[in-house]
């Protein structure tokens, strides 16, 4: 059973059911390592204006302070932080 493309594509090409896993597959890692990033930066926000991350209020002065910190302290692995793989 072959699935066939969008109309979009200019060629006639039909991609079986394991081909349209592994383009799912790798859409979902090329979306998570794009969106990832954010999410971990929006959480620490959160956390740091609720104060749960420590009694002394907040940690960050805003997302590019947050960005800016992440980076200074952790490097790039600091906004992948509690990704599993």
């Amino acid at each position: 059973a072959h699935i066939q493309a969008p109309a979009i594509c200019p060629h006639d090409v039909k991609l079986s059911a394991g081909e349209v896993f592994l383009a799912s597959a790798l859409a979902k890692i090329g979306a998570t390592v794009a969106t990832y990033p954010m999410i971990v930066i929006k959480s620490r926000l959160q956390a740091s204006a609720s104060g749960s991350s420590s009694g002394s209020g907040r940690r960050y002065r805003g997302t590019w302070d947050a960005i800016a910190q992440t980076a200074r302290n952790e490097g790039l692995g600091g906004f992948f932080a509690g990704l599993q793989v």
